[in-house]
């Protein structure tokens, strides 16, 4: 079991699984220069700071103790202030600088609605697509350049996906430069929230469809107890003993290899290097931190990997993890991370 939580499954000959390792790390050939003017981009800022609050407090108040509204809503405009210091390391001409503010601070719009939707039953998209909407409706968006207003499109739509589906060029560069800005941002931002239970992981990056989702929460305490069980066996053995489609899945999951994509999202169930009886439920914080942490195995750029070494973002969550983990597998988590650090 330990073998699989962080370390990719070097057997894997599946192309799609994730795209020539991922840039193998290297600096983006970054070459577009914005043609908007800069007081249109301040203008929509301010507009999407105060849709981001809207959209983060309807959200709190029907999802409380949460992540999908104020610590988003946060987590975009703490972000925001650290593209002016970090935007040269990814290559990124100074004209562009206020063009990577507007993705980051409009990245996450959709994570709202993506949850309330949920909530009310109703069928979901990707994130990204909502954050298109929501900029679109925007007066200042539809004032920027219109290779200005595809590229934030492009690069929202697909920040998100498992495969990003563009073809080269500065879309796709601008892409995974925000996808990199979220995770560092993430690591920094402080942790005082209830992350979402892993039940959202088997969600988010393993592909359960709508009718199924509906079903895992609906049922949400039976299908914790499979995940209990399945951990209880040990060894990667894992079984289960009902006769349940969705159950079945949740175990093919916790038994296959998993490849570094898959290792990048925290092992489907990170929560599987704490004890999860703690009745103070801390195994869930030790869980996510540790999905956390995992996100160095999904960064794209050498710059990005130097930031979480030498401001040593990981620290804090792996001395949480660290207190409440086998000692062996913590070593074998701990290594893997800084070997690919």
């Amino acid at each position: 079991m330990a073998s699989n939580i962080l370390q990719p499954n070097s057997d894997s000959t599946d192309p799609t699984q994730f795209e020539e390792a991922r840039l193998s790390c290297q600096s983006p050939e970054y070459t577009a220069v914005s043609k908007t003017d800069p007081n249109i981009f301040a203008s929509l800022l301010e507009e999407i700071r105060l849709v981001s609050l809207r959209l983060a407090t309807e959200c709190d108040s029907k999802l409380p103790g949460t992540t999908f509204g104020m610590w988003r809503h946060n987590h975009m405009q703490e972000g925001r202030l650290e593209v002016p210091k970090v935007a040269s390391d990814f290559k990124i001409h100074d004209n562009d600088i206020p063009l990577l503010e507007v993705l980051f601070s409009s990245h996450d719009l959709g994570r709202p609605i993506e949850a309330l939707r949920r909530l009310e039953k109703l069928s979901v998209e990707n994130h990204g697509v909502y954050s298109c909407e929501v900029l679109k409706s925007l007066t200042f968006f539809n004032k920027l350049h219109i290779d200005d207003q595809k590229l934030i499109e492009d690069a929202l739509r697909w920040h998100g996906e498992r495969i990003v589906n563009l073809p080269e060029g500065n879309s796709r560069t601008m892409c995974y430069v925000l996808r990199d800005l979220d995770k560092l941002e993430a690591f920094r931002q402080t942790l005082d929230y209830k992350p979402s239970f892993v039940l959202n992981e088997l969600i988010s990056y393993f592909g359960f469809s709508d009718s199924e989702i509906e079903v895992l929460w609906s049922e949400k305490d039976k299908y914790i107890e499979v995940i209990k069980n399945c951990l209880d066996k040990g060894g990667g053995s894992f079984q289960t003993s009902l006769d349940d489609p969705i159950a079945k899945k949740i175990v093919s999951i916790m038994n296959k290899p998993l490849t570094r994509e898959e290792g990048a999202v925290g092992s489907v169930l990170a929560h599987t290097c704490v004890d999860y009886r703690d009745p103070s439920f801390e195994w869930k914080y030790a869980s996510f931190f540790l999905l956390q942490a995992a996100f160095v195995f999904d960064l794209d750029h050498s710059s990005s990997l130097t930031q979480v070494r030498d401001e040593d973002l990981l620290r804090y969550r792996l001395e949480f993890i660290e207190e409440r983990c086998d000692p062996i597998l913590f070593a074998e988590i701990e290594n893997a991370l800084f070997t690919r650090l």
